[in-house]
Formats: C-alpha cells, structure tokens, sequence
C-alpha cells in the first residue's frame, strides 16, 4: 500500500458501529420483504481492515450481504466499491470476505477516483431501476463528492444515502482566498452564495442546516449525527437522506447505540478512558423529557387519537426519538394528568405499565 494500515480511531469505530447496525437491519429487511436484489455503494472504500484488525465498511458490509445471502434463499446483493489507492484495493480485494463471497453477492470494485467512476456506478443503477440501494460517503476532507453528483444516487424510493460532511474543515476554509477552495465549499454543500454560511452566529451550524435543506429535496426523511474530535471540536457529521419510515427509524435506532443520551452526536473528548464524565453521562439515561413537550404541541386539544397516530408521527417527524421514548413520555404525561386514554375493547387486557398498544385513544387535555 501507498501507506501502512492505520488505527481505527474512536470516531472511525463510531461511525462503523452506525454502519453495522443499520446494514444489518437493512439487509435483513429488504430479503425478509423477498426483493430479489440490493444495491450497496461504498464510495471511499478503503482496505477494508485497520492496522488492529478491526474491520473497514466493505468488509462489514460484504459480511452482512453474505448473511443475509445464506439466510434467504433468492436474495441477491451487489456491493460497488471505489477507491483510488490501487494499493488499498490489493489489499481489500485479498480479504476473504470479498475475495469469496456466497453466491448471491456481487461485488464490483472500481480502482479511481469517486467523481471519475460515479458513471458506471450510474449505469449499474439505471440497468437496475427496481434495486434499493444504500450509497455511504466517506471522504477524507472536502471536494470529492459534490452534492450534485451525489444526488443522483437517489434513483427510485428506496434509494438512502449516509454522507460524512467535513463541516468543521469547510468552516475554516470559508473565506479562503483560492477561488477553487471557496467553490469546492459551494459544490458540496449544494449552495451558490455562501453569505448566510460566512455571517451565521455559529457558521458550522448553519453548513450544516444549509445542507440538509438541499438534502429535504432528495428524501423526505434526513437527520444530523454529528462528530467531535480529541480536543471536542467539530470536524464533521454524518447525514442520512432517505424515503423511506422503516429506514429512518433504524438509522435513528443505530445512533442510539452510540449516543445512548441524545442519539445525536459522538464525542472522541468524552470517550477517553479516563474522562470520569463518561460513567455519570451513561448513567443519566435517555434524555426524552422534549419529546412529552413536543407531543402536547403536536397534539394539544385532540381526543381519542390512535396509538399508532403518535407513534408514527414521533418515529418519522420528531429529531431523533422513537417509539420506546414515546411509551416512556406517554406514561410520565399520563401521571402529570396531562392526557387519558380509553380502551374501546374493555374486554381486552389490562394495559401494562409503559405499554401503549395500538387499540387505545388517547385525548391530551
């Protein structure tokens, strides 16, 4: 290889664990549900493996396909991975998990750059109109996936993408005086005029509002994961963009994993091991107390409104809650005497504590 493999750093370990646990429910969705071929697109794939034997997104990615491969007879997956470093490929393509893969999983590798091979990544998609595809984009830096290119990986309704925007990097760079670096900045965010980036109170921020805005254009379901490196700065974050409510609700699943407090953000400062912040910041559990003043927003004067109604509607347009946090909330409002409910089969079974099952109305009062 051009350079020796490298550690997998707290942020990078992270990220992977969101990879992991969404592919893996992604996979095993989409087969359960008998499509007959998926798509997964890593764009800035790597060698697959880091220098303590941890593995890389292709190879995580390769593992699960070959799962879900063996678990679903007729399943069929095709992984595309791109990298530069022909190096890296040689070394990606020894792995076993993609030197031998089941049967039923394809994988492409493509030796180039990103913007160079993202035709015949195009082509691949337009021969498979009907294939759901998740696309994840991981640079290094900014500049190498403009957000024109990469909006044309959302080909159908089942289409998701996972981006590593480098907010942090560009906000240095905002006003920089090479023409090529400003206008690297505006192609990946989407945005022509920079003014409202360049004024914002918090800069990074703003990015990144401005981004996911463009990003509402693709899917309808987008959300935040932001990164903070050693020193607790942020360097980037992570965006997913799709169409889909199951797919939201799983990546939101994935980032709970790593955030058990917010859902919503990783620390490399808080992970140190002796940060004696960490064990208390555990220990304070699900931060959901918004979400009680949320529903009564939403929701305020209406009687006998379905279960399902709120769970839906916290899953697909709250930031970052589910369905758990829902039954958590409804239960300390039902205290507070802040809503009641009625049971339209009295018959039925006593309702447990914190369960909420889909036969109930509940009015806000």
């Amino acid at each position: 290889m051009s350079k020796k493999l490298w550690k997998c750093q707290p942020r990078t370990r992270a990220k992977l664990t969101i990879v992991k646990e969404y592919l893996n429910a992604w996979f095993n969705i989409l087969a359960i549900k008998k499509y007959q071929h998926i798509v997964y697109l890593d764009a800035f794939c790597g060698p697959g493996q880091y220098s303590d034997g941890e593995d890389g997104s292709p190879v995580i990615a390769a593992r699960l396909a070959n799962d879900a491969a063996k678990a679903y007879p007729g399943f069929k997956a095709t992984l595309l991975l791109i990298d530069q470093d022909e190096k890296a490929l040689t070394h990606l393509k020894a792995l076993p998990e993609i030197s031998s893969p089941h049967p039923n999983v394809e994988i492409k590798v493509f030796s180039g750059k990103f913007s160079d091979e993202l035709e015949k990544v195009l082509q691949y998609l337009k021969a498979h109109p009907n294939s759901p595809t998740f696309s994840f984009i991981d640079p290094f830096g900014f500049g190498h996936s403009p957000f024109e290119r990469i909006k044309l990986l959302m080909h159908n309704e089942s289409s998701e993408l996972f981006i590593n925007f480098w907010c942090g990097y560009m906000n240095r760079f905002k006003e920089h005086q090479d023409e090529d670096v400003v206008e690297k900045i505006r192609a990946m965010a989407g945005i022509e005029d920079l003014t409202p980036f360049i004024n914002a109170p918090d800069p990074i921020d703003k990015l990144c509002s401005l981004f996911e805005t463009n990003l509402k254009t693709l899917g309808r379901h987008t959300l935040k994961f932001a990164m903070r490196d050693e020193g607790n700065i942020r360097d980037n974050a992570f965006f997913f963009c799709g169409r889909q409510a199951r797919g939201f609700e799983k990546i939101k699943e994935a980032m709970w994993k790593i955030d058990p407090i917010n859902g919503s953000e990783f620390s490399a400062h808080a992970d140190k091991k002796n940060d004696p912040n960490q064990i208390t910041l555990f220990e304070l559990g699900p931060q959901t107390a918004k979400l009680s003043r949320f529903l009564l927003d939403k929701f305020k004067g209406r009687r006998n409104v379905p279960v399902n109604e709120i769970f839906n509607w916290v899953i697909e347009e709250t930031p970052n809650f589910l369905g758990k946090h829902a039954r958590t909330e409804l239960e300390l409002m039902l205290g507070r005497a802040e809503i009641s409910y009625i049971d339209p089969q009295p018959g039925s079974r006593k309702r447990a504590e914190n369960q909420w099952p889909p036969r109930l109305l509940i009015s806000f009062l």
